[in-house]
Formats: structure tokens, sequence, C-alpha cells
């Protein structure tokens, strides 16, 4: 197979959330997507890239982090505090319930549900509020504190195609 030049390819970029990337392959309206962690789609080739992981995001100056010194983090604390999530969305793997808050005795208290990750990582910097995200929704963000606890919890990061 000849390799096709760059000079001949054109090339449109657009953000969009993983949910609306998995339909527009689906619906062959666009021809490549990359994603987080969709689910598996009859119209659709994946091919995973690699993972980001999962952490708690909180604001800098959060009480929770000011307690912590030398001592674990009180995990079951979170649960009295609201979790801000970003809203899941049929296709896409749900953080809201991952197993990494079961096994630490986590039960969010989802209290406000965002369609963008801008809008809930400043909701979470600007509040006593908490989420897990991957590290990098939250690399550069200001006033937000991001760290991985002691779990496994991980985002795929893949590549979407029509079969």
């Amino acid at each position: 197979m000849e390799s096709l030049p760059l000079s001949k390819l054109t090339i449109e970029a657009y953000s969009m959330r993983s949910v609306e990337i998995l339909q527009a392959v689906a619906r062959g309206e666009i021809d490549f997507g990359l994603c987080f962690s969709p689910l598996v789609h009859p119209q659709i080739e994946i091919r995973k890239l690699g993972t980001e992981p999962l952490g708690l995001c909180l604001r800098s100056s959060h009480p929770l982090l000011k307690r912590l010194g030398n001592r674990p983090f009180p995990f079951k604390e979170l649960s009295k505090l609201p979790y801000i999530a970003a809203k899941s969305f049929h296709g896409i793997d749900n953080c809201e319930q991952h197993p990494c808050l079961v096994e630490k005795g986590i039960v969010p208290n989802s209290k406000v549900i965002f369609d963008s990750y801008d809008a809930m990582i400043t909701c979470v910097s600007k509040s006593d509020a908490w989420s897990i995200v991957p590290r990098i929704v939250c690399q550069g963000a200001k006033g937000l504190h991001w760290f991985l606890p002691d779990w496994k919890a991980s985002a795929d990061v893949c590549c979407l195609w029509p079969k």
C-alpha cells in the first residue's frame, strides 16, 4: 500500500466530549477520533493507545489537604463533601461508580454534574468539593491539587474509526 504524502492530508481538529466523538464516528461524520474509555460499539474499531491515571482533585487550599501532615488521606471524609463529576454518557465508562471508590469506602455525594471538564475543574477549584479525573485533564489548572492515591484507577486513551 502506498502512503499518502502529508501535503495531501487535511486535518480538522475539534474538541468534543468522548461520547460525541463515539457518536460522530459511528455516524460516519468523522473518520478518526481520540477519547477516554469508550465502550465496545458494533460500528467502531477501537484501539487502546495507553492509560491515564485517575486521581483525586481538590482545590489547592482544601481543608483535607491542610490537615494531612504525615497522616494517611482521610478517604471516608470525602463522602461527607460534595462530589463534582463530569457527566457520564451512554457508551463511555462511568467514574462515579469506580471500584477504587468502593475499595476506599467512599460513597460519592454527587451535587453537581457538568458536561464539561473545564466547568467541573473550575467548580472544584473554587469549592470544598472533590472529583476523580484523569491526570491530563487537570494539568495546568490553577488552584487545583491532583494526586494519585494508592489505588488502581485509570482511564483508557483510545483511537476510534469506523469499521
